[in-house]
């Protein structure tokens, strides 16, 4: 249900609800954002509508504090300012209502139980359909934090995307995620080439030579070119290693060298 542009009124959802009334105290804050003060938890309320029409009521300074999308748009003579409210007709509202989640209780909620945590031994067992379905989850709110300047929120997705694909399953059986990753991050992005390198990871055992990448033809076909020869790049130079006797087979992936470290 759309709500009023009126901060007066409140969402009649009752998820949204004890999502949004509930105030964070400034140590649940802290361990997401550094910074946080209490002014931004006890701001001011916008609206943010998203694609179906549904909307969220969150703090201002909140939103201002984890990203310098937001930050900008409220501080500035713009009109989602004036009228506070901000429309995101391209995010979902699954998504936008994990963002909130996160911003509130400092957890990501995915998957059946939505209760991932830290702890590793909750990702196990996980079939190939849930497991393509979370690591979906996580690409759009990463999605999320990327085209919203919200570098917190990409460290957060990143670490529980590192520990599905290093510690439970290397295996992306639906490779259009790749497809929608090199839609909307740039070669650069660190999160592009982690996919990559662990994709080749698990790849490299179904190689033939060094011509050969391991993905069968006809997915290979369905797949965007950039990202054939970053995987070709790739595990090219990894066959060379390992055929040197610099690099075991079985090699892990560090995350220092994908992660966005705060300042």
């Amino acid at each position: 249900m759309a709500l009023s542009t009126s901060l007066n009124e409140r969402p009649t959802n009752r998820s949204h609800i004890a999502i949004i009334s509930n105030r964070p105290s400034i140590s649940d804050a802290a361990s997401n954002f550094a910074g946080i003060t209490f002014s931004d938890v006890t701001s001011a309320m916008v609206t943010i509508t998203v694609a179906d029409g549904e909307a969220f009521c969150i703090h201002e300074g909140v939103l201002k504090r984890i990203s310098k999308y937001f930050r900008a748009a409220f501080e500035q003579d713009f009109l989602e300012a004036k009228e506070r409210m901000i429309k995101l007709p391209h995010v979902s509202a699954d998504t936008f209502r994990r963002f909130m989640v996160w911003v509130y209780t400092s957890k990501i909620e995915v998957g059946q139980d939505q209760s991932p945590g830290h702890a590793t031994q909750k990702w196990k067992g996980l079939g190939f359909e849930q497991h393509e379905r979370v690591v979906n989850q996580l690409l759009q709110l990463y999605i999320l934090g990327d085209a919203h300047e919200g570098p917190a929120l990409r460290r957060a997705t990143f670490d529980l995307l590192y520990t599905i694909f290093t510690e439970i399953s290397t295996y992306l059986s639906d490779l259009s995620i790749i497809a929608i990753a090199y839609k909307n991050f740039s070669r650069k992005s660190p999160l592009l080439r982690f996919f990559v390198d662990s994709i080749a990871k698990f790849e490299w055992f179904e190689a033939k030579d060094l011509t050969d990448t391991g993905i069968a033809d006809d997915i290979q076909e369905t797949l965007p070119a950039e990202f054939l020869v970053d995987m070709y790049i790739r595990h090219a130079h990894v066959a060379i290693l390992i055929r040197k006797g610099l690099r075991e087979p079985n090699y892990g992936l560090d995350r220092c060298d994908y992660h966005e470290h705060a300042n």
